[in-house]
């Protein structure tokens, strides 16, 4: 039995009567008419239609962007059509499946459409790889800067300006000034938590302003991709891991900070902080501190 199938766009001031005087003209005993985008998958009438193929019938479309403008959709509407036992026919692009032209000419648009898939995820590799070479991430660019994050959480600590008003100030959403106000909290509490030994000293040359700033880039490059994605703060990662795993992730973050130059006076902070302190620039000196730091990772401080 040839059943025919008939859509135009929701929307469109346009109706099926073409369609359906030429599906009838063509012999099918049965029209499924449609108002849907073809791209959309969840169209009810179409899905009526395959749930009532049986072995022999034929589905026959006006033409093939009827069924569907997405030709990943097309070739699994096919393979649906082909596993009932039913056949397709197009009128206007003469494709017949119930014959061997027709099904070779499906075969020959399923191998293309395979091809183009296979060159889309060689560019991507290729893009992908390129990119990383070329020291590029992905992921969204940050709209606020390390500056205007402090700005914002340094108003809303202070009482000069209220959450709702940074929002509308900076135009983000009033959560994200409070992860803001939570993050920097986090980040100051952390610079004054007990340390080793060792640590004391570079903790303290760690308050100042612009190495906070420095540590706090760091930070949200750790931190900030999966924090904002689960819109938490750092205290929800110790309560979902544990108190000994979250320091341990931060002592990473720690460790990756201690290592890296930054383009302010001083660049690197352990370089100034022994500057500062009048010892001897070496490489011993540099490595008790950054050894100090590992400890973080192999075995979390606890707050005395």
């Amino acid at each position: 039995m040839l059943i025919g199938y008939a859509r135009v766009s929701k929307g469109d001031e346009q109706s099926n009567k073409a369609q359906a005087r030429a599906l009838s003209e063509a012999g099918c005993k049965r029209v499924f008419e449609e108002k849907a985008s073809g791209g959309r998958w969840d169209r009810p009438e179409l899905h009526r239609m395959l749930d009532q193929l049986r072995d022999g019938d034929t589905v026959v479309v006006w033409k093939l962007d009827r069924l569907s403008r997405s030709l990943k959709d097309v070739l699994h509407l096919m393979d649906r059509i082909t596993s009932a036992g039913a056949g397709f026919r197009s009128l206007t692009e003469a494709i017949d499946t119930t014959t061997a032209a027709g099904r070779m000419m499906m075969q020959m648009v399923g191998s293309f459409a395979e091809f183009e898939r296979a060159m889309i995820r060689e560019r991507t590799t290729t893009g992908l790889a390129q990119a990383r070479a070329e020291g590029r991430i992905g992921g969204r660019r940050k709209k606020l800067d390390p500056k205007k994050r402090r700005e914002i959480a340094e108003s809303v600590l202070s009482g000069r300006k209220s959450g709702a008003e940074m929002a509308r100030l900076y135009d983000i959403s009033e959560p994200t000034v409070s992860r803001i106000v939570a993050e920097h909290r986090q980040n100051v509490e952390t610079f004054h938590a007990p340390t080793s030994h060792d640590l004391k000293g570079l903790m303290k040359f760690l308050a100042r302003e612009e190495w906070r700033e420095c540590f706090g880039e760091v930070f949200y490059d750790h931190f900030g991709p999966v924090l904002d994605a689960g819109d938490m703060d750092f205290e929800d990662i110790a309560e979902i891991l544990g108190d000994d795993w979250a320091m341990t992730l931060w002592g990473c973050a720690f460790e990756d900070f201690l290592t890296q130059d930054f383009e302010i006076e001083g660049g690197n902070v352990v370089d100034e902080y022994l500057k500062r302190r009048g010892w001897k620039e070496n490489a011993q000196a540099s490595k008790k501190l950054y050894e100090g730091a590992a400890h973080f990772r192999h075995e979390p401080l606890r707050s005395q």
